[in-house]
């Protein structure tokens, strides 16, 4: 298989962290990728090359981002995280820096490379990186909080039944965490960057209307295996927390070490939904379900939410009929 090189290439500005788009080489003609965030090299000499042709030695030593497989190009793409410590040199095609944020869509799969970048400088969760934290962290206020509550799910699309948990649940800071089902077969074809855009968005629109303390955590948004919530929920110290619908609640033995994963929680948060689209959870069904995960930790916390209109609703079945 063949094995493009590249780098990100990313520097510090005010409260911002921007990125150096760029784009593919004229004369690289074999690459399939497009080029809206780096150019791609055919071998990691030329790479070199160019990073000391452009920029000298005025980066830090280079995080390994790692290699990521297009199926479709039939290639692995090997990327550096470069940080520019000063101004690059004098060059027109470097002059055009851009806030992170303000990237409204980017192809696969640097979308997907481009939202586990981001999660690099968030301090809190195990995809985090020392050098990044160290040269910009991502919400630094997260470290006071008491306790961290989780929202993951696909979120393939964000519906009003997603909303109304967000709403309903009042435990503040919320951590929404794209991701996708271990048990089901990651979607082909998802723009990951989009989608994590419509989530920062979404969120900070909430946030205008008075629903302070929403977070979108990027990290797990194109993983190219599954990602069991245990794997990642019990890192590190603090209270911890999981929002989730009925089906979740219901299913929970099936998930991955679940007497891990139950007794490294705090608070369970469970919202109302049909299972299946038309199946509602009766209270003695709950009630006996909270048992069984209160036998494998007593001091687990379980709060049911309030009934809302929009417990039907499913993205899969949304993507079904669209």
């Amino acid at each position: 298989m063949e094995t493009l090189y590249g780098a990100l290439i990313l520097r510090k500005k005010d409260k911002a962290l921007e990125i150096l788009p760029q784009r593919v080489l004229e004369s690289d003609k074999s690459s399939p990728l497009g080029g809206d965030i780096l150019p791609l090299f055919p071998s990691e000499k030329e790479f070199k090359k160019h990073v000391e042709k452009s920029y000298g030695r005025i980066f830090l030593p280079p995080i390994p981002l790692g290699a990521r497989h297009h199926e479709g190009a039939k290639l692995a793409i090997s990327l550096l995280l470069l940080q520019i410590e000063g101004p690059p040199q004098a060059h027109p095609s470097h002059q055009n820096w851009i806030d992170i944020h303000h990237l409204k869509e980017v192809s696969e799969p640097l979308g997907a490379i481009l939202c586990e970048t981001l999660a690099m400088f968030w301090p809190i969760l195990p995809t985090s990186h020392g050098p990044c934290t160290s040269f910009y962290t991502l919400h630094p206020e997260l470290h006071k909080a008491q306790e961290l509550v989780f929202f993951p799910g696909t979120f393939d699309p964000l519906h009003a039944g997603h909303l109304s948990c967000l709403s309903l649940c009042q435990a503040r800071p919320l951590i929404i965490a794209p991701d996708h089902n271990p048990q089901k077969k990651p979607r082909e074809n998802a723009l990951f960057w989009s989608l994590y855009q419509k989530l920062r968005l979404k969120a900070q629109d909430m946030e205008s209307k008075s629903q302070k303390g929403l977070y979108v955590y990027p990290g797990f948004c194109g993983m190219e295996k599954p990602n069991p919530t245990v794997q990642w929920l019990g890192k590190g110290g603090g209270k911890k927390g999981l929002l989730l619908g009925d089906d979740c609640f219901m299913s929970l033995a099936t998930w991955q070490n679940v007497e891990t994963l139950i007794t490294s929680l705090d608070t369970l948060y469970v919202a109302p939904r049909y299972i299946n689209g038309d199946i509602r959870i009766e209270r003695r069904t709950f009630q006996d379900q909270a048992d069984k995960l209160l036998s494998l930790n007593p001091a687990l916390a379980i709060e049911r939410l309030s009934h809302h209109p929009h417990e039907h609703l499913s993205s899969s079945q949304i993507r079904r009929s669209s």
